[in-house]
């Protein structure tokens, strides 16, 4: 198990114990029905969280599993049946995201830190090669109109 696992895996632990107001391990096994004082001590050492866990602390708490799975909620689940658009946080700047944008960010999130570094290189490197082959197809334009 890496570091980041561990970390991650503590990191949800925290968000479900904040949750539910658990102050130690136990008392979070023990909120969400659990009989084994072991449960939580388990998970930090497999360095996971079942899904199952997460979902239970969810219906409990009225948090979203998105939250505490990832830290961000950007409260889709509860606005999209009241019409209001999705925002995040991006550089200080309140923004519209759409599905797909929070689609991907969520995945993007549930990553460990050293395979986020990976893929932002791997989509950086995929988006300068479509604009250059955009540019190139559209004789020069760089005005991004396409």
């Amino acid at each position: 198990m890496t570091e980041a696992q561990k970390n991650e895996t503590s990191e949800i632990i925290l968000r479900m114990r904040e949750a539910l107001a658990a102050e130690s391990d136990l008392a979070l096994a023990i909120k969400i029905g659990s009989k084994s004082k072991g449960l939580v001590s388990n998970w930090r050492t497999k360095g996971h969280v079942p899904d199952g866990a997460i979902g239970k602390v969810s219906q409990i708490s009225g948090k979203s599993f998105q939250y505490l799975k990832t830290g961000i909620d950007t409260e889709r689940s509860s606005k999209v049946a009241e019409g209001i658009e999705s925002r995040y946080v991006v550089s200080g700047v309140v923004r519209k995201i759409s599905e797909d944008q929070e689609e991907l960010l969520a995945h993007y999130e549930s990553l460990p830190s050293c395979m986020k570094k990976a893929l932002l290189f791997a989509a950086k490197g995929m988006v300068d090669g479509v604009k250059k082959q955009s540019l190139e197809e559209l004789g020069g334009r760089e005005d991004g109109d396409c």
